[in-house]
């Protein structure tokens, strides 16, 4: 038998019994990481779809916000050919400053409106993307 290897051998080295206490505690650590692994698997899922959920709630938000921009944009516009045409139909220079004094006022009552309407808009986009990453929905 001097050539021939045993068949339990690896490379030469006599394939040895492993002790039982060695043998469980191998089993032991194997069950131990795979339920690590699980958990870890798990705890990703949940934060994946609470990314997901914080995306989808925030988009949503965003286009609030562009859809308020995009209205504000039109009342300006429509309120600046407004001015321009009562402009064009004064009478003088008197009725032409009461005309440009009552256009910046409501311009500036405009902008401000604007500003509370976004505040509010982006201040409701961070508490329900802060509600769908705790997970709410």
């Amino acid at each position: 038998m001097g050539g021939m290897k045993n068949p339990r051998d690896f490379n030469g080295i006599p394939n040895m019994e492993m002790p039982a206490a060695l043998r469980d505690m191998t089993e032991k650590s194997l069950i131990t990481c795979r339920d690590s692994f699980e958990q870890l698997k798990a705890n990703a899922e949940r934060t994946n779809a609470a990314i997901g959920r914080t995306f989808q709630h925030a988009g949503k938000g965003i286009t609030d916000c562009n859809m308020k921009v995009i209205e504000a944009l039109h009342s300006s516009v429509t309120s600046n050919f407004d001015f321009y045409r009562s402009l064009l139909q004064a009478r003088g220079p008197t009725e032409v400053a009461e005309i440009s004094s009552a256009h910046v006022r409501k311009q500036f009552e405009a902008a401000t409106t604007l500003a509370k309407e976004m505040t509010a808009l982006a201040q409701g986009i961070a508490t329900e993307s802060m509600k769908a990453a705790k997970g709410g929905s």
